[in-house]
């Protein structure tokens, strides 16, 4: 059953964590960037 319900929308769960983890990404990547710059200034 479980199969069955993960095929039903396989490309909408792909992209939307592919979008998940672009976006936790890039939040994760600005947040040091950030630190990085405070430190330095």
């Amino acid at each position: 059953m479980g199969t069955n319900s993960m095929n039903r929308f396989p490309r909408e769960t792909i992209q939307a964590r592919k979008l998940e983890r672009f976006l936790f990404i890039r939040k994760s990547y600005f947040s040091q960037v950030k630190s990085r710059s405070y430190k330095n200034s």
